[in-house]
């Protein structure tokens, strides 16, 4: 298993339910993509779509730069490693 960490800011909290971070586990070969489709799959698949078409996402305090094209693709070259910190970042705006 790879237990990794999880934080969301922002509104995406609205989507757990006031959640800012969790440690999860998934199994080997742990990637982006399986790490949303859990989220998809404890929260909502809303929210994993969300995550997909429209927030950043950092990797240990990196923002990554993948495939949007769909959450089937989404992370899929990214691995993760026990000890990894995921943020999901929500678009900024202001006026």
């Amino acid at each position: 298993m790879v237990a990794v960490a999880i934080e969301y800011f922002g509104p995406a909290k609205t989507y757990t339910n006031g959640v800012a971070h969790e440690r999860v586990e998934l199994t080997e070969p742990a990637t982006l993509n399986t790490l949303i489709q859990h989220v998809g799959r404890s929260y909502s698949s809303e929210f994993a779509q969300y995550i997909v078409s429209s927030c950043g996402v950092v990797v240990n305090e990196d923002y990554v730069e993948t495939e949007r094209i769909g959450i089937e693709f989404f992370g899929k070259n990214i691995a993760l490693q026990s000890g990894d910190v995921v943020g999901i970042i929500p678009p900024v705006s202001s006026g």
